[in-house]
């Protein structure tokens, strides 16, 4: 800077100097700002892709163990119709029948009795299972088998309770019965007294096909449609469940 000498000249000097000073100590922080403004945008773009690799991680450490679950559920669901299948076979071997006789029948009910419902066979087995172990009675649990279906689907109870309440019908205890059908409560008013367990039975599977047989059949095309996917899933985990067993 030139230097110029003498009064009010040297006041605008330092002035002037002042104002250059300020100009660079404004720049300087500008500067600085800046500068810290890209570090921290680099910062944030750091921690965005380590966030965003976390996330993958999860997602590849998640589908791993949903992977395995859902392995584990087709091996558990094909153990349990091969356990339902043992079930029924000591079932009707207990009543001295012998299942290699009584396989072709009973496959045969269980096929009928899963297409009128829309269930797994190893599912209907199951439920066939119930029916022999509550009635005691081969023939007509499998002449009865879908019955249960109707009775669970119209009072809404779950196809296990319906399935004993119906075998002990069956067996000539219908009074459990009487709750969703009133016909049924206290057979002895309507029979008497003297009524043998054979009439009682007799009785109770008449009023029960005129009262629900069929109910099924009134079910609605959505909620059929629902239940046969399902349906064609657990089949498709089972046949999964039972390769992997091999």
């Amino acid at each position: 800077m030139a230097q110029i000498r003498g009064g009010k000249d040297t006041t605008i000097i330092i002035i002037i100097g002042a104002d250059d000073q300020t100009k660079a100590a404004f720049q300087s922080a500008q500067g600085g700002l800046k500068s810290l403004g890209a570090t921290s945008q680099t910062i944030e773009q750091k921690m965005t892709a380590q966030w965003e690799g976390i996330q993958a991680s999860f997602l590849k450490v998640a589908g791993v163990i949903a992977g395995a679950m859902w392995l584990k559920d087709m091996v558990h669901d094909a153990l349990e119709a091969e356990q339902a299948q043992t079930k029924l076979r000591f079932q009707i071997e207990a009543l001295g029948i012998s299942y290699a006789t009584a396989s072709k029948a009973v496959d045969a009910a269980i096929n009928k009795a899963s297409q009128y419902a829309t269930v797994q066979e190893n599912r209907v087995g199951k439920t066939l299972q119930m029916l022999i172990f509550n009635s005691g009675k081969y023939n007509e649990s499998l002449q009865n088998l879908n019955l249960v279906y109707d009775l669970a689907y119209q009072k809404g109870i779950d196809v296990e309770q319906s399935a004993m309440l119906i075998g002990k019908a069956m067996a000539g205890n219908a009074d459990a019965l009487g709750k969703y059908i009133p016909e049924l409560h206290n057979l002895e008013d309507t029979l008497g007294k003297n009524a043998t367990a054979l009439q009682k039975s007799t009785y109770a599977l008449l009023v029960l096909k005129e009262k629900i047989e069929g109910a099924m059949d009134a079910m609605g095309d959505h909620e059929r449609m629902v239940l046969r996917l399902t349906k064609a899933y657990e089949d498709f985990k089972e046949i999964v469940g039972k390769v992997i067993l091999v």
